[in-house]
């Protein structure tokens, strides 16, 4: 430029010329500045991309090709309190917001621009000059999109909610309303949907409605209502929020559109995605009101486009830990999220920093007819799925819309994560001391795989099934509800963190080969001996990280694969074809939930794919984290999921009936420090007692198929009370339907089928009865190898079995008195009496109706008998052939 102006002076002495030299030097001079105004000065934070970090210091890239946009907020770090951040906002002519976390303050320059693509230097030293200033960032507006999708929908007759009433092809549904019939409908439990707003006097969510758990950060004030569009373009713009509270916590009885799953908990918005977002936004609404709210449901996320790599920044990662540590007073919030919508753009949840933390339930999408949706992200941070959106053919989601109106095609990943949290809310009404890691447990050890249709299910070293599209499966209601009101909060979370040996710089992977990495470790157990606390090793595992450094030319084209010391591969990261970054990851902590109950020690493997570009593999380090004793309900014996025997084998444990009507098989295994001998079950049992037992059967001694496994109930726990006072020997089978009287239309249950509900206390009850009354051969005990127990075999001349199950030990806190069926006025099944008998007698009519038993056979009915467990309650079905 200095020539430049040589010449042209030379060239053009005049006076007139002399003015133009001048201004084409001001000009030049102009865009000088404007070129470096744009770099932060030396001392201040970077704003880069590559800023972010995780709450252990690890870096967060995204693409690179995104520039970022500036706007006029400012987090600032001041210990001195509110007070002084509000002096030192004046002064530097800052207005000032609020707090956002303890000791950090959301200010605004209004002499700026809501956007800019400029860094402002000189309101930065501002501030940064300030002795009380401890740090500061100008916060960068975010792109973060809301995860529904939008399908046509043509059936105007899609009025049911299938996903709650059992009305999907498969006969499949979350279980929801076996936790309504305990009495549990989210009572005393605060849920609150960050998103774009809540139309607070929606008919349909009035009544529950909780101002307290509720804040627009946007317009910053407390009113979270969302803003309408004010012309047509548009007008589904801020529906989003409103749609996920309606699944949660929609009023039922009243008419008006369907009922949330947690229909008595308190609902909150808070409006923080109607505008730009950012790093501070993000955590001001994480941490609000962190002692009120109980769960946080959050159906966004970065762009699922398949190729962008983005996470919480350093104010929302403060946010979530505050939030683990402080939150529903130590015992931790509940952070659900959901997985994406990237699924057609070949998408990996895992290059989202939010579904990716182990602080958030990460939660995906199975369609009605129990497949993959096309929209659903493969990772292997997804804990679990719940229902949504499918194909063209396959229903959506019936909740609340804008404009007092509601829908019946909410859609997505977005759908899934608000009916995660009314599951969550379900269960902490049925315990409030469960921890944030209590509720993810309850999630592991109860979803169901039966029916969700992936080619990549595998068995991981605990025997759980386990999945990259589904998590653990499906998630069950009635049987998170059930453990969790007899459960014993997990030991404390230990973390251990291995470095692996890489020296003589990068391992390079040549172009469509792969690289294996083992690292070796005890799970930090020699560590915590030499520190003097040998209980702060890992040896259960929960969450795994594989905290990576890669680069290559093409970031789509790497794969990362762990395989655990037992055997268990989970997939990292897949391949992602339209990511075409040449960023790499610095440091990225790829999670995996699949190695859950695991042992930690051992040899970890990390193996690296190329695919058309080469990789190099810089750094990885292993973050292990769990418990150093056994967690609740721990498997002893990690068999490989459930296998059949043959009729009369031997197996250890309790097992079940498995009969011709396709009855659900039972798996139970002692957790107490007695064993369960073995047995072989009657093959035919008849209506002439309460449970189906009678001594005279002539077929008792004939065995059955037997199945075995584990099952997650903690009966070395169970409470053993006194047996009640005998009672009156049962009914003569002749009179045992003499008074029978068709059941109240409320219970709703399937006209073919009865169902005992039996309580922790009643099953061990009766499984302690059975042990201490059966006769047990002597010549057929033997050691297991496997988990040395001793087993036995038990006759099958069974004892008569003494009415367990009336109402003064029935031990649900008089969940029949206190529960109200939401559907007891709308759509009232017809009667079926021809399948009914036609009497029962009083005295039985006076039992089992606490039971929940709402249908017994006709007397010359034969009724082939499985027992099956739900977590915490066993349950004794009874099905007509």
């Amino acid at each position: 430029m200095i020539i430049w102006l040589i010449m042209n002076f030379r060239l053009v002495p005049s006076k007139a010329k002399l003015h133009s030299w001048i201004s084409h030097a001001a000009i030049f001079l102009l865009y000088f500045l404007c070129a470096t105004v744009a770099l932060p000065p030396f001392g201040s934070p970077p704003f880069t991309n590559s800023s972010m970090t995780f709450a252990d210091g690890a870096a967060q890239p995204v693409s690179e090709s995104v520039s970022p946009i500036f706007t006029r907020y400012w987090a600032v770090e001041i210990l001195e309190g509110e007070e002084v951040a509000r002096e030192v906002a004046e002064k530097h002519g800052f207005i000032f917001l609020g707090t956002i976390l303890p000791g950090i303050y959301y200010m605004k320059q209004p002499r700026l621009s809501r956007r800019s693509v400029h860094h402002s230097i000189h309101y930065h030293d501002q501030l940064a000059n300030d002795p009380r200033v401890v740090w500061l960032e100008q916060q960068v507006a975010k792109v973060r999109v809301k995860r529904d999708v939008h399908i046509p929908v043509n059936d105007p007759h899609w009025a049911d909610m299938w996903y709650l009433n059992r009305g999907g092809p498969n006969g499949l549904d979350m279980n929801v309303r076996s936790a309504w019939a305990r009495g549990y409908a989210g009572q005393d439990v605060v849920v609150t949907i960050l998103d774009d707003g809540l139309e607070i006097d929606h008919p349909d969510l009035k009544e529950n409605y909780d101002p307290f758990a509720s804040y627009d950060v946007n317009g910053n004030d407390a009113n979270p209502e969302p803003r309408y569009p004010s012309s047509d373009k548009n007008p589904a713009s801020n529906r989003h929020g409103t749609r996920c509270a309606g699944e949660v916590a929609a009023v039922a009885n009243n008419s008006i559109c369907g009922l949330g799953i947690a229909y008595r908990a308190r609902i909150g918005g808070v409006r923080m995605l109607d505008g730009d977002v950012s790093d501070a936004m993000e955590s001001r609404s994480l941490g609000y009101q962190l002692q009120h709210i109980d769960v946080y449901s959050a159906s966004w996320g970065p762009e699922d486009d398949g190729k962008t790599v983005d996470g919480p920044g350093r104010l929302a990662q403060m946010a979530f830990r505050n939030g683990i540590v402080m939150g529903r007073g130590g015992l931790g919030s509940i952070f659900v999220w959901a997985s994406g919508n990237g699924g057609k753009n070949g998408d990996n949840c895992n290059c989202d920093g939010y579904t990716n933390s182990i602080y958030t339930l990460g939660v995906s999408s199975v369609s009605e007819r129990g497949s993959v949706p096309w929209y659903a992200e493969m990772c292997s941070s997804t804990l679990a799925v719940t229902y949504s959106s499918g194909g063209q053919e396959e229903r959506g989601v019936i909740t609340t819309d804008l404009n007092h109106t509601c829908t019946r095609n909410h859609s997505g990943t977005s759908a899934s994560a608000p009916l995660a949290a009314g599951i969550c809310a379900l269960t902490l009404s049925a315990n409030k001391r469960l921890t944030w890691r209590d509720l993810q447990y309850l999630v592991v050890y109860t979803a169901r795989p039966e029916g969700l249709n992936a080619s990549d299910w595998r068995v991981n070293g605990v025997g759980r099934s386990v999945s990259h599209a589904f998590g653990y499966g499906l998630m069950d209601a009635g049987a998170m509800v059930d453990l969790a009101i007899n459960w014993s909060n997990v030991p404390p979370q230990r973390v251990c963190e291995a470095q692996a040996p890489i020296t003589g710089g990068p391992v390079s992977v040549q172009r469509m080969s792969k690289e294996v990495l083992a690292l070796t470790t005890d799970g930090c157990a020699s560590t915590a001996a030499f520190a003097g606390d040998p209980t702060q090793c890992v040896v259960y595992l929960e969450h795994v990280q594989a905290k990576v450094t890669v680069s290559s030319a093409q970031r789509g084209e790497i794969e990362l694969r762990l395989t655990s010391p037992s055997g268990t591969e989970s997939i990292l990261l897949s391949k992602r074809p339209k990511d075409m970054d040449v960023a790499g990851f610095h440091a990225w902590p790829f999670m995996s939930v699949h190695f859950w109950g695991e042992m930690a020690n051992g040899t970890w493997k990390l193996t690296v794919y190329s695919g058309k570009a080469s990789v190099s593999i810089h750094d990885w380090i292993l973050i292990l984290y769990g418990t150093n004793t056994p967690p609740p309900l721990h498997a002893s014996s990690h068999r490989r999921g459930v296998r059949q025997l043959p009729k009369n084998e031997v197996v250890s444990g309790i097992g079940s009936i498995h009969d011709n009507t396709g009855s659900r098989s039972v798996v139970l295994e002692s957790r107490s420090s007695q064993p369960f001998q073995n047995h072989v079950r009657p093959s035919v049992l008849r209506p002439n007692h309460p449970l189906g037992f009678a001594s005279s059967d002539p077929v008792q001694k004939d065995g059955h198929s037997v199945s075995i496994g584990k099952v997650p109930f903690p009966y070395a726990h169970a409470p053993r009370p006194q047996l009640p006072p005998p009672l009156p020997p049962p009914p003569d089978p002749n009179d045992l339907w003499a008074d029978w009287k068709p059941p109240s239309l409320k219970t709703h249950l399937p006209p073919l089928s009865s169902t005992l509900h039996l309580s922790p206390m009643q099953s061990q009850l009766l499984l302690d009865h059975i042990q201490s009354e059966a006769e047990v051969s002597d010549t057929a005990a033997s050691k297991s190898s496997s988990d040395a127990h001793f087993t036995s075999v038990l006759h099958a001349d069974w004892p008569q079995l003494p009415l367990l199950f009336n109402h003064q030990i029935y031990d649900h806190s008089g969940a029949d008195a206190r529960y109200q069926d939401p559907l007891a006025d709308v759509k009232e099944p017809p009667e079926d009496n021809e399948n009914r008998p036609a009497k029962k007698t009083g005295e039985m009519a006076s039992v089992l109706p606490n039971l929940g038993a709402h249908q017994m056979p006709s007397e010359s009915t034969t009724i082939p008998h499985s027992w099956f467990i739900c977590p915490c309650a066993l349950i004794v079905s009874f099905g007509l052939t």
